[in-house]
């Protein structure tokens, strides 16, 4: 039923000589890939993709490890520095500290300390009183 209604708003279009707006599928790509591509350039890389190099490198150093010129050992050493520096990156802390802010639809949330151990106990004494 939308269908039917879309292509005769898109006669009508034809008809006046206007210009047809462009789908919303199309609309949609073209937001889609607008927003993929705004914002700071990221590495395609992340710390699993390091360590797993790391490792691939660590099994070229072995292969490598008999020739005369040390090549193998170079190899290995700087795999086992890829793959500290990729722990390092999947372990370490993130630039905000491991902290957020809680929001709910857009306003922070304000979180209320605990009440102290006497205040939980008084409550409960009251409720179970006051159950009968």
């Amino acid at each position: 039923m939308a269908d039917k209604f879309e292509q005769e708003i898109e006669e009508i279009i034809r008809k006046s000589g206007g210009d047809l707006p462009p789908s919303p599928r199309a609309a949609r790509r073209s937001v889609r890939k607008a927003k993929e591509t705004k914002g700071r350039w990221r590495p395609p890389l992340n710390a699993g993709h390091l360590m797993l190099g790391s490792i691939g490198l660590l099994l070229v150093g072995v292969l490598l490890w008999g020739t005369s010129s040390g090549l193998g050992g170079m190899i290995m050493l700087g795999s086992v520095i890829l793959f500290l520096f990729s722990y390092l990156l999947f372990f370490g802390k993130r630039a905000t500290g491991g902290r957020y802010e809680k929001r709910w639809r857009g306003q922070p949330i304000i979180d209320r300390p605990p009440p102290p151990v006497s205040d939980r106990l008084r409550d409960w004494w009251r409720r179970t009183r006051h159950r009968n």
